[in-house]
């Protein structure tokens, strides 16, 4: 009986260099589909519907694009950033920090989330107090003013550490009383 032991033929070449030619455009693209989807999610963390406060060399200012309005922001409310929430005929701003939100998710641990709001606010036309708006006014403009909702209470559910109960109260109080702060140097951005 004779063996034939020529090695390698063309078909079997062929059929080799296509397999590795498969194997190489999926690596090259579940690589390159991974750089795309890293860099998407840095440019998210840089322009997230949280919206981060714009700078000027004299001083940090924040702006509120959806109000058209803009504050000097003070240290106590580093980090400050919003969700933009239509009511129909006006826009609700829920603000929070970084800190405020981690104290709130420890102190509701059973739902932790990304953001927690310390205060909602909203541009209503007008003037204050003569529409009936519950809630604090927060800076009258011409033809408009813009309000606050402070969160009826920040409480706990977890209440066994009586300390950190009183930091995230604390706190609460002293972002709100930030804010107030702040918008007496409020402007309206064109």
């Amino acid at each position: 009986m004779k063996i034939n032991q020529k090695g390698f033929g063309a078909i079997e070449a062929l059929l080799f260099l296509i397999l590795l030619s498969i194997l190489g455009f999926t690596g090259y693209y579940v690589w390159h589909s991974q750089s795309n989807v890293n860099s998407t999610y840095d440019s998210a963390a840089k322009t997230s519907s949280n919206t981060p406060a714009t700078s000027s060399s004299s001083s940090s200012k924040f702006v509120f694009k959806e109000i058209g309005v803009q504050i000097n922001l003070p240290a106590a409310l580093d980090g400050l950033s919003y969700q933009a929430m239509d009511l129909g005929s006006t826009t609700a701003l829920e603000l929070t920090t970084p800190h405020f939100t981690e104290l709130a998710n420890i102190c509701w641990a059973h739902d932790p989330v990304s953001f927690h709001a310390f205060q909602t606010i909203i541009k209503k036309t007008g003037k204050y107090g003569s529409d009936g708006y519950i809630g604090t006014n927060l800076k009258q403009f011409g033809g408009y003013y813009i309000g606050g909702n402070t969160l009826p209470s920040f409480d706990c559910e977890d209440t066994s550490n009586q300390q950190r109960v009183a930091e995230f109260r604390q706190l609460g109080a002293d972002l709100n009383s930030a804010l107030n702060s702040a918008f007496k140097t409020a402007t309206e951005v064109k």
